[in-house]
């Protein structure tokens, strides 16, 4: 029987998902939303902004430059959605770091009034202020509760001593200010696309919501936020990424049965896992992205045992997860990966 490992080497996790929706997506159908940034940047003239919409790709990004203090940005989407706005350069770097202004884009004219600070040879925005009578607007005022919930908490995966002790005396409390900060969001319908971003963060943490420590009562109220999300969000990136982290804490077995699927390499060319699997005995799948060192590390040491993998029928495949396929190109340009294997993950 062929077999298909896994290596996951980044600094997040991530989950396959299906390309169907649940049945209650493909039935919903939303008017598209018109949405209007219109920003003020003190100190900015000649910077070039943009606007990442995570459902349009970093490639598509929109952007605009700053004009006697001036930004605006226009468009129209199937549903609202949270984006980042950030200084266009940044955005270009391979390495994927950068400082970043969420918002989230509904049918309300958001007003933006920052100031454009540079320090270290980097860029800032500060002094600001944001107005739109809606959801921008709460998330403002209230957006800092769910990081103050962990109270300066910091862990390191490597010190197995400390994390033994955060576990036992440190993690159910913050887990408990977590959830409750998230009560309060999700008691406004309009503003559970926020509590869908927090949803995400909750799952990203998977050392503090590790589900074998959750207790069935905090998977309950989290499996109900969830479920009161407004329909209208359901099409988004990240409620993607949330349903499939919601099935596996609500099933363990959910991601051990496998699942194929398809991805362009940098040509574009479709490659089905399947037909990949088919010719080897082990197939290891090697996720990365552009500012992972240990993934550059990994990627580098398995070409000087390559031949041998492959005369023992092992194959390495390397999927990229940037945001955009030019920080893979610009990768692979500085041979940090092998092209012939690397595909391009783009369902998220």
């Amino acid at each position: 029987m062929k077999k298909a490992l896994t290596i996951t080497l980044m600094i997040f996790s991530l989950v396959f998902t299906s390309c169907k929706k649940e049945n209650k997506t493909a039935e919903k159908e939303n008017s598209e939303i018109e949405f209007v940034i219109l920003g003020t940047a003190k100190n900015g003239d000649g910077k070039k902004l943009g606007l990442y919409i995570p459902s349009l790709g970093m490639d598509n990004r929109l952007t605009s430059e700053i004009v006697n203090s001036k930004f605006e940005f226009k468009g129209s989407l199937p549903n609202p959605e949270r984006a980042e706005i950030a200084f266009d350069n940044e955005l270009e770097e391979f390495d994927g770091m950068y400082s970043v202004y969420d918002v989230y884009l509904t049918k309300d004219t958001l007003r933006i009034n920052v100031t454009v600070d540079e320090r270290d040879e980097n860029l800032y925005f500060s002094e600001s202020s944001f107005e739109d009578n809606g959801v921008n607007t709460y998330y403002q005022k209230n957006k800092n509760k769910y990081w103050e919930a962990y109270n300066g908490l910091s862990y390191n995966p490597r010190d197995s001593i400390l994390m033994d002790s955060l576990r036992k005396n440190v993690f159910p409390k913050v887990r408990e200010n977590v959830i409750k900060v998230n009560a309060e969001i999700f008691s406004d319908k309009k503003n559970t696309i926020i509590g869908l971003n927090n949803l995400k963060y909750i799952f990203d943490d998977r050392f503090v919501f590790d589900f074998n420590e959750m207790s069935n009562e905090q998977k309950k109220l989290i499996n109900d936020y969830f479920n009161s999300i407004d329909e209208s969000y359901i099409n988004s990136p990240d409620y993607t990424v949330v349903s499939s982290h919601i099935k596996r804490m609500n099933n363990i077995n959910f991601g051990k049965e496998f699942m194929d699927f398809s991805l362009p390499n940098i040509a574009k060319k479709e490659t089905q896992l399947a037909e990949i699997i088919s010719t080897n005995e082990f197939t290891v799948l090697d996720f990365w992205w552009s500012g992972c060192a240990p993934c550059r590390k990994f990627n580098q040491e398995s070409k000087e045992h390559y031949k041998e993998l492959k005369e023992n029928r092992i194959e390495i495949v390397s999927i990229n997860v940037d945001d955009g396929i030019k920080k893979m190109a610009k990768s692979i340009g500085k041979r940090q990966y092998r092209m012939d294997k690397s595909l391009r993950w783009s369902k998220f």
